[in-house]
């Protein structure tokens, strides 16, 4: 399995994220630079690209929550 880690968007933001929604669900494929997900910070509302391909087999974060950058937020099986 692969973690799908939430990113540090940028060397000062330090804050919590707000994951606002997936576009991908459970069983959906994914390729590298896809949008798996919309996150929103105090500043800005921003995309979460995939790194890697396979399938999205888990999702541990949902919408509404608040992770720090570097949280496991899913996980893609190849």
């Amino acid at each position: 399995m692969i973690q799908i880690v939430m990113p540090q968007f940028g060397e000062t933001i330090e804050e919590e994220i707000t994951i606002t929604r997936w576009i991908k669900s459970i069983g959906d494929s994914v390729q590298p630079g896809e949008v798996l997900l919309e996150v929103e910070t105090d500043k800005a509302t921003l995309s979460v690209e995939a790194a890697d391909e396979g399938t999205l087999t888990r999702i541990v974060r949902d919408a509404g929550e608040v992770v720090r950058p570097g949280t496991v937020i899913g996980y893609l099986d190849k």
